[in-house]
């Protein structure tokens, strides 16, 4: 079935049918009726009178409705209830129905327990279950991308950001709301149902996790933000510092004559009080409610897993010359490159970063990626390298000047 073009004045009708609770299918002939008039704008509609919907048979009551909402402020918030009676216009099978509703749902939920996981921010766009039920229907697609979710290469995928994590929150909930009105599902109270008519968004999940998917999410998201707040304190001073070893030493050798240095701090974790209670708590609570064995473990592993503001990263180059910076765990390997460029003698010169052992050349897909992703926290080591080595020094002179002998 495809999706009719949406004129205001459809997206006003469908929203008040949803509002009063009535089916799309009971305003659709007068969508239609306004739409072959002209009457399809916010402007238009101001100026209808009585005698206009009268001539075109449309009930006194939704009339009313009409010239009210017109009246209403425009909200510059994103309306889910909006977005979600465009899916259930266009998907007229109620199993098909609820199927897209439980995958959106599961999609979302999943980022938003997961913020920091890159993993979930993206989805193969060749998942059969991903083409059956969203890539099919364009109102789900819409759905998805009112949150930022786009259609890049063979992915479809997302930059998950907190400062939108009450949109999220919205268009989850909103969700949760339309099943549980329709079903009289209740969320906090997860259940398995086998009839098409009961189906809810959550009951999949907690069938298969064992849990409260809603109020875990919520929780689960708080203990998140907490840490991302912790580990995107900007960086103020990147306390730069620039050493020489000998030739014949190994990489470990020359890591630990810079740890061996009486001016060098280790990068040490942060003390959270809060959090710590918070954990706590979460811990406390999972118990009572008999969560699954794997989210427990889940909140385990985040109650002993350290928390760290910044992250000490060097760069190694061929001639035994390290540079040494303070980074935030979440800013990306991008910011790292810049600044190797920035201090080379030659800022055109092409060269490239890599890790080893063994030898992993970070092309254009890892200098998106934070140094939490790439296990660099609460240090890493990188070596510089190019295709030709043209140079016995590379870093400008001002920072030779600097260096420091191992």
């Amino acid at each position: 079935m495809q999706q009719k073009s949406s004129t205001y004045v459809r997206q006003a009708l469908m929203q008040i049918a949803f509002e009063m609770g009535k089916p799309i299918s009971l305003v659709e002939p007068y969508i239609e009726i306004l739409e072959e008039n002209w009457y399809d704008t916010k402007e238009s509609i101001k100026q209808m009178k009585q005698e206009n919907f009268d001539e075109f048979k449309i009930p006194k009551r939704i009339g009313q409705l009409l010239m009210e909402f017109v009246q209403r402020a425009d909200d510059m918030k994103q309306n889910w209830q909006l977005e979600l009676t465009k899916i259930i216009s266009e998907i007229s099978d109620q199993d098909q129905l609820y199927k897209t509703l439980e995958i959106i749902f599961k999609i979302i939920s999943n980022v938003i327990m997961n913020p920091l996981s890159q993993d979930k921010q993206k989805i193969n766009i060749c998942s059969k279950t991903l083409q059956n039920n969203i890539l099919k229907y364009s109102s789900a697609l819409n759905y998805l991308s009112k949150l930022g979710w786009k259609i890049e290469a063979e992915f479809l995928q997302v930059e998950y950001k907190m400062d939108n994590q009450n949109d999220w929150k919205e268009a989850a909930e909103e969700l949760v709301n339309y099943t549980q009105k329709k079903t009289g599902f209740n969320p906090q109270k997860p259940s398995v149902h086998t009839s098409s008519q009961n189906v809810s968004i959550t009951s999949e999940l907690a069938k298969n996790e064992g849990y409260d998917v809603y109020s875990f999410s919520q929780k689960l998201e708080q203990l998140h933000q907490r840490r991302f707040e912790i580990m995107n304190q900007p960086i103020t001073n990147r306390e730069i510092k620039v050493f020489i070893g000998r030739k014949q030493q190994s990489p470990v050798q020359l890591q630990q004559q810079i740890q061996g240095q009486e001016d060098y701090e280790e990068v040490q974790p942060q003390k959270d009080q809060q959090l710590l209670k918070f954990l706590q708590q979460v811990a406390q609570s999972l118990e009572e409610q008999q969560f699954a064995s794997k989210r427990k473990k889940e909140y385990e592993e985040l109650l002993n897993k350290p928390i760290f503001s910044k992250t000490d990263i060097r760069v190694q180059f061929p001639n035994s010359m390290i540079v040494q910076a303070i980074f935030g765990p979440l800013e990306t390997l991008q910011v790292l490159y810049d600044l190797i460029k920035d201090m080379l003698v030659n800022s055109n010169l092409e060269f490239y970063l890599y890790t080893s052992p063994p030898p992993l050349r970070m092309t254009q897909k890892y200098l998106k990626q934070t140094f939490d992703d790439l296990s660099s926290v609460p240090n890493g080591l990188f070596y510089f390298g190019v295709e030709k080595q043209t140079s016995e020094f590379y870093l400008k002179e001002e920072w030779i000047k600097q260096a420091k002998e191992l």
